[in-house]
């Protein structure tokens, strides 16, 4: 009676809503089998998965999905009409087993494991195999040979190893008993099964045998007793439907019945198998407010590892929390006698910890026991004498155990007995007179204060038997009251925060005016935890903390952890926590802490219009809103919602969908790895993840960092952690989420981004490597270049040395040739006329001979000078006309004598011509005689010197040859250099 059941189809994300078989894998996801493709669930979507034509490894080999079975926690095991598909949950590929592979039918119809957990197949008209290291064994066993019944296999049980129970789909159930190797079959004998059709058989924890079938439902123990049971009217007779279409049992001995037209079914087992026990059945037929199934047929049923129920139908999957609900919902359409008169709220009493007053919006008085559902109704329309005077209740206040005040909207206060229903009526004017009311509230001394709307403040007079009004306060808009020291204090609607001293009628204002952050006159509720701490829900402004000693106020909002900024309710608890009710939600906050948690995430919890709040002194919260009535046990949180895991479920590289195999980023499922690496240029990633919370996850949030990248959390509701441009280095990517209960969930993946090859260790190592060698290279190079400068500089030196030298032998020289010329040229000029006066030819013979020599010793001192005018650049070109032909022929003619006495022949070739050219004839003597007398100086004895004149169109050509040594090669190049030798 306490589940809650839940619907998830297609418009969800279920690729079909006609649902086969569901299976949960060993890291928490849910796998659905549809008409249209196999799904994995994980809370928040599906992962649809379909034929793949392009790649046979992506998708199953066919859309209709029979059966699902786990293989060793890491393979799927797919029976499909196209063959067996095995899933590979590690790699994510798929493989197709068919009739080629040595299956008997590609039509897989059945799938069950051993106890040595080897798989075992049943294919529609094939038969049955084994299936071991993707190889078949048949059994040996068909129809023709009269082992089985029919060929047609439905479903297929084992029990122990020796035992095989097989369904069939025209021709009952039969029994393969294994011995020594050997198979034998028989039908099992059981009049209600011959020719049914069995749609599953199922070993309970106890080992009976349980059979769905399309008569009923039957039992085989292990003794071989039976029972079956059928179509009844009454649960306590029987089944809701005959045509049962899946069966699974729990820990706590209830099997659960799948039936085609009846909905489910809840049995206890031991009521049906122990003699002289009433039948305990509970029939769930289809309504819409998840008091039960959604759809009358139930095809498959799978209870996870956190005792969820799933529940296969027509229409989706359906839902339900066997170890109940943390929030239990109580409304006007719930299934008898769980149902109050209306499903707006507006007030809550706790009379008992088993007893709850609800008042409604409209409806009236329900006095609500939470163990028995039974409802006790007061309203306007009662029919006793003095009933409630209105219907709409706002505020409720017990009074002793037989009374109740309740203020209602413009009907002003009535003063009930619930056991006999009449109510004594106060306060029934107008507005002004306080018919509208709003809040109750006993102080210490037992004085009964009401809050009014536009009213003002009113209390009761045990003299007058009546309330009289405050007239030392406004006609206000009370909302609510509370007490400490002597002091009310009042929430008001457009007055602020009111502190009210009865004894003298004295009153603080505080307001938005006076009290700096307060930011608002209007609230709706408040609760005072100590002299300096008094907590105020306001409209739009979030939850505000006043210390009316300081007069300061902290502010919080929805960018603190609020579910919404107006708040209709608080109610403090243990001193340490206040629940929240907000237009949006449910929250408690932490005082010691500050932080908020928010409960709207919880399946089955208000999350719209929140009102009135209160609790039993046994911890339970009650929460009003315009969803009903619900009843919060926190201490049941924990242990009603599992364990939770994050787990990382898909990898993104720039964009692109990673799947598992060689040279990737994946060499697995990313479900199965604990670190990560990338290449440099992968640094651009999305890492999407889960925490598994069922049914539904969608209202979780995510935080993640990705360390040594960002020190900050970031939160996301989507699952998804994106980074871009991650450097390269290590990291660690960090998720966390928070458990219903508040407790945080952690989950972890080591990320390492490779840097490029010019960036690794080895780079580096060579990279100092070739430092240290240009750093040698460039010291050698500058040595060398040293050396070479210094040498250089050396030479240079010697050069100058050299040319110092020179120039003082040119300077001594030249000294020395002036010194020369001047006697010498008195010695030409009295020698001239020497020569002239003389008669005797003997003397003018011996004074020419003397003149020719002076003036060839005069010219050789003038050559002299020339060449030290041409050293320091003074030398001047003297250009006139001669006949070139006929001054070589002379020039050579004067080294005849030495020619002759090294009996060397001079040949000429000169040409004959009368052609006169201009050039400096003295400045070519001289390169003429240098050229002759070296000639002479290097030809061998008895030798020859050719002396050649070529006159060209453009230019003169003297050649001067000898046959002697002549000039070694590597010595050509100093031919222009002085004094070399």
């Amino acid at each position: 009676s306490d589940l809650y059941f839940y619907q998830i189809n297609s418009s969800d994300g279920l690729s079909n809503n006609v649902i086969n078989d569901i299976t949960q894998d060993s890291l928490g996801f849910l796998w659905i089998a549809t008409y249209d493709g196999l799904n994995r669930y994980d809370g928040m979507q599906f992962l649809k998965f379909r034929k793949n034509i392009a790649d046979e490894k992506t998708g199953v080999s066919n859309n209709y999905i029979q059966e699902l079975q786990l293989l060793d926690n890491n393979r799927l095991l797919i029976a499909t009409d196209a063959g067996l598909n095995i899933y590979d949950l590690t790699t994510e590929t798929f493989k197709v087993l068919t009739t080629t592979e040595g299956l008997l039918n590609n039509s897989v119809s059945a799938l069950t494991l051993n106890e040595q957990q080897q798989p075992i197949i049943g294919t529609y008209r094939g038969g049955i195999q084994y299936l071991s290291s993707l190889a078949f064994e048949t059994i040996g066993l068909s129809k023709d040979g009269e082992a089985l019944s029919s060929n047609e296999i439905s479903s297929i049980a084992a029990q122990g190893d020796s035992i095989l129970w097989v369904g069939t789909y025209d021709k009952g159930l039969n029994k393969i008993t294994r011995e020594q190797g050997i198979y034998t079959s028989e039908v099992v004998d059981i009049p209600q099964l011959k020719n049914a059709t069995v749609y599953q058989v199922y070993i309970d924890r106890a080992q009976n045998l349980w059979g769905a079938t399309n008569r009923g439902l039957v039992v085989i123990t292990p003794t071989g007793n039976y029972k079956f049971l059928s179509k009844e009217n009454t649960s306590t007779s029987g089944l809701s439907d005959s045509d049962i279409l899946s069966i699974v049992d729990d820990q706590q001995g209830n099997l659960f019945v799948g039936t085609r037209y009846g909905g489910l079914n809840i049995l206890n087992k031991r009521s049906l198998l122990t003699e002289n026990i009433p039948l305990d059945i509970q029939w769930y037929q289809p309504t819409s407010d998840g008091a039960s199934v959604f759809d009358r047929s139930v095809t498959s049923l799978f209870i996870d590892k956190d005792q969820g129920l799933w529940i296969g139908t027509p229409t989706g999957l359906n839902y339900t929390n066997l170890k109940g609900e943390f929030a239990k919902t109580i409304s006007e359409n719930g299934s008898y006698p769980y149902a109050i008169s209306d499903d707006r709220v507006s007030a809550i009493a706790v009379k008992s910890n088993t007893q709850v007053w609800v008042g409604t919006d409209g409806e009236g008085l329900d006095l609500y026991d939470l163990n028995t559902g039974k409802l006790k109704t007061f309203s306007s329309s009662s029919t006793s004498a003095n009933p409630l005077s209105g219907n709409s209740i706002l505020a409720l206040l017990p009074d002793g155990d037989e009374h109740i005040w309740v203020g209602t909207y413009q009907k002003g206060l009535n003063y009930l007995n619930h056991k006999t229903g009449e109510s004594t009526y106060f306060l029934q004017g107008s507005q002004q007179d306080g018919n509208d009311v709003r809040t109750l509230f006993r102080s210490k001394n037992g004085t009964l204060w009401v809050g009014t709307n536009r009213g003002g403040l009113f209390k009761y007079d045990d003299s007058l038997e009546d309330f009289i009004y405050v007239s030392d306060l406004e006609k206000l808009d009370i909302r609510d009251i509370e007490e400490h020291d002597g002091y009310l204090w009042l929430a008001t609607f457009g007055s602020g925060l009111i502190r009210y001293n009865p004894s003298d009628g004295s009153a603080i204002y505080y307001n938005s005016d006076n009290i700096k952050n307060l930011n608002t006159n209007i609230f709706f509720t408040l609760e005072i935890v100590d002299d300096s701490t008094i907590l105020l829900g306001t409209r739009y402004n979030g939850l505000k903390i006043f210390d009316p000693k300081n007069e300061t106020v902290k502010s919080y909002s929805e960018n603190d952890g609020l579910s919404n900024n107006t708040i209709n309710s608080l109610l403090l608890q243990q001193d340490q926590f206040v629940w929240i009710g907000t237009y949006t939600g449910i929250d408690r906050f932490d005082l010691k802490n500050n932080v908020f948690k928010n409960f709207t995430a919880l399946r089955n919890v208000q999350n719209e219009g929140v009102g009135p709040i209160a609790s039993t002194t046994d911890g339970k919260v009650f929460v009003g809103g315009l969803k009903g009535l619900q009843v919060i046990d926190v201490s049941e949180l924990e242990r009603l919602e599992g364990d939770q895991n994050i787990v990382f479920k898909q990898l993104n590289v720039l964009n692109k969908v990673i799947t598992p195999e060689e040279n990737s980023v994946l060499q697995k499922a990313i479900t199965y790895q604990d670190a990560l690496e990338f290449d440099y240029f992968q640094n651009a990633f999305s890492i999407h993840f889960t925490a598994l919370k069922y049914p539904l996850g969608n209202t979780l949030s995510y935080s993640y960092k990705l360390e040594n990248y960002n020190d900050f959390w970031i939160d996301t509701q989507e699952g998804i952690a994106n980074f871009t441009g991650v450097p390269p280095g290590d990291y660690i990517l960090k998720v966390k989420t928070e458990s219903s209960s508040g407790k945080e969930i952690l989950k972890t993946l080591a990320i390492t981004v490779h840097p490029p090859f010019w960036k690794t260790p080895l780079a580096y190592v060579i990279y100092i490597l070739a430092l240290v060698l240009i750093i040698y290279l460039i010291s050698r190079y500058f040595s060398e270049r040293l050396k070479l400068k210094n040498r250089l500089i050396l030479e240079q030196q010697q050069r100058q040395l050299e040319h110092e030298l020179n120039e003082e032998r040119l300077r001594f020289f030249t000294a020395f040739s002036h010194e020369l010329k001047t006697p010498l040229t008195l010695i030409l000029a009295p020698l001239d006329n020497l020569i002239t006066d003389a008669n005797n030819r003997s003397l003018k013979k011996q004074l020419n001979i003397i003149n020719r020599n002076a003036k060839k010793l005069s010219a050789a001192i003038n050559k002299l000078l020339e060449f030290r005018k041409s050293e320091e650049g003074l030398s001047r070109l003297n250009l006139s006309d001669h006949n070139l032909s006929a001054n070589l022929k002379k020039w050579v003619k004067n080294y005849a004598p030495l020619a002759i006495d090294k009996n060397i022949t001079i040949r000429t070739f000169i040409e004959e011509s009368e052609q006169r050219y201009l050039f400096d004839i003295e400045k070519l003597k001289v390169i003429i005689n240098n050229l002759l007398s070296n000639a002479i100086k290097y030809c061998d004895d008895d030798g020859s010197i050719e002396v050649h004149l070529y006159i060209n169109k453009y230019t003169l050509d003297i050649a001067v040859s000898d046959n002697g040594a002549g000039i070694a090669p590597q010595e050509l190049e100093e031919i222009f250099s002085w004094y070399y030798r």
